[in-house]
């Protein structure tokens, strides 16, 4: 039978539990005690022990815990309290749900719940998806707290402006009297992204119709930051925007700017073939961002203007293109080649396949169908491989036009990631109003994002790790509920390492 008695140890008291066993051996009664805790005089527990508490919960901790430092860090978390003052937790908290878990809206009730945002930023509201959508719409017609924020990361910051585009497929339409709608309201959505020059960090967007003018586009965006205070800036436009009328007008005027030349174009082949004999010059020949580029510059006269040019041949992207051109009129050959002749067939094939009827002949042999290569299309295909060519007004050198403008195509991939996800949960957006909030929670879960990248780009041993990387490893720190204490579970090497190259403080057991 076990019973508990109770030891005082230099001043202290212990409580132990007895049990009364029979040792075979010795033939004769002995006892085993097992220590239970401190104890008062009178035997009760002062503290159980961790180990006979129970565990009634289990959280994630680490990716949360790291973007909230991260956002106090950068200076987002105050700016995000003077815009929404009361709100600014939540919105916080809704943005780095977006970050973790990149899923539709009708989704971040469950996520939330199972995070310990809640508790890092004593959040006691909960939220059904209407909830969510009610928040949200909330969100969007409050603009003017949209304006605090968007001021308060443009305070004396050089911008480049991003112009991004991708095609949407919601049935709202397009109001008839302004030029700024909700993001689902067209069926081309067009995005100006404004980003600090120096850091990358987003600082104002705006959606506008896909029906304007691409100049007019400019005039208005220009001014609209001009009402924010951003004095410097500089546009890096999409390939969709070049025309010979859209250029005269933006280079008589006095906006800089930076485009990619679509390689399409004819005045495309015209500089290629200018760059052609000289672009694979050692002379020509360097090293950018780890990979070997060969860069060529000349000019452009449009009207009364005359622009810089850069074509930039990246030999690695080069051998990619190449293989995969190949690999593709291989395929086709395959598939065609012996293939019973049929008219039919043939115009549909055409049809549907322009690029490769443009490469390969496709004549009759026998009443069979025989391909044969067209070397002259061929060559002038592989003349714009791996190449790349862009018209400034930029002064900078290449290498910082070619940085900037690979920044753009990043963005817009993210920009076409971000709208999918939104389109996948428009079931439970239920207006355009509740759309746009949902906009504005990822432009600010893209600056979280973005201070998190840098940060990896600033650290040389985590230069090839990605944002994904890092949450993921981070999402394996638990915390549990014992009792009425949370502990934390041990770190990993890799967590503490990603800690410190980022430099956040290595989470201790304080909740």
């Amino acid at each position: 039978m076990a019973y508990t008695v109770v030891q005082k140890v230099k001043g202290n008291f212990y409580l132990y539990e007895v049990e009364g066993y029979w040792d075979p051996e010795k033939k004769q009664a002995r006892q085993r005690r097992k220590y239970l805790g401190r104890c008062d005089e009178e035997g009760n527990l002062l503290t159980p022990k961790t180990a006979q508490r129970e565990i009634s919960l289990c959280k994630t901790f680490g990716p949360y815990y790291l973007l909230l430092e991260l956002a106090n860090q950068c200076g987002l978390y105050d700016r995000l309290t003077a815009a929404h003052e009361d709100e600014a937790d939540f919105i916080l908290s809704l943005a780095i749900l977006q970050i973790v878990h990149p899923s539709a809206p009708a989704h971040l009730q469950d996520f939330f719940e199972e995070s310990f945002l809640p508790e890092l930023l004593n959040l006691q509201r909960e939220f059904s998806p209407q909830e969510l959508t009610e928040f949200l719409t909330g969100l969007a017609k409050e603009d003017y707290r949209h304006y605090r924020l968007f001021r308060s990361l443009a305070a004396d910051e050089r911008a480049l402006i991003f112009d991004l585009t991708a095609p949407a497929t919601d049935p709202w339409e397009t109001p008839a009297s302004g030029r700024d709608y909700h993001p689902c309201s067209s069926q081309l959505m067009n995005m100006s992204l404004v980003c600090a020059a120096d850091t990358a960090l987003p600082i104002f967007y705006k959606f506008f119709s896909g029906r304007l003018r691409d100049t007019m586009l400019l005039s208005d965006l220009a001014a609209e930051l001009a009402s924010l205070g951003i004095s410097q800036y500089h546009f890096l436009l999409d390939g969709s925007f070049f025309s010979e009328s859209n250029l005269r007008l933006l280079a008589q005027s006095p906006l800089t700017f930076t485009l990619s030349l679509p390689l399409e174009r004819n005045a495309a082949a015209e500089l290629l073939s200018r760059a052609q004999a000289m672009i694979r010059s050692p002379q020509h020949t360097h090293v950018w961002q780890g990979e070997a580029v060969s860069v060529y510059e000349s000019t452009i006269d449009f009207g009364k203007s005359r622009l810089r040019v850069i074509v930039c041949l990246n030999y690695a992207r080069e051998t990619k293109e190449r293989s995969a051109l190949y690999a593709r009129i291989a395929e086709a050959e395959e598939y065609l080649n012996g293939r019973e002749y049929d008219a039919a067939f043939i115009s549909e094939f055409r049809e549907h396949h322009q690029f490769l009827t443009e490469l390969l002949s496709l004549r009759e042999a026998d009443g069979k169908i025989v391909t044969r290569r067209r070397e002259a299309k061929f060559l002038n295909v592989e003349a714009k491989l791996g190449r790349t060519i862009l018209l400034t007004t930029s002064q900078e050198p290449w290498a910082a036009v070619l940085s900037a403008y690979q920044q753009r195509s990043k963005l817009e991939i993210q920009f076409r990631v971000r709208k999918s996800r939104l389109e996948s949960g428009v079931s439970c957006l239920a207006s355009p109003e509740s759309w746009a909030g949902q906009a504005y929670l990822d432009f600010i879960a893209l600056i979280l994002r973005t201070a998190l990248d840098n940060r990896l780009r600033q650290q040389p041993s985590l230069s090839d790790c990605q944002p994904a990387d890092v949450l993921n490893e981070m999402s394996k720190l638990k915390i549990v509920k014992i009792g009425e204490d949370w502990r934390l579970s041990a770190l990993t090497p890799k967590q503490k390492e990603y800690c410190r190259a980022l430099k956040i403080a290595l989470p201790v057991d304080n909740y």
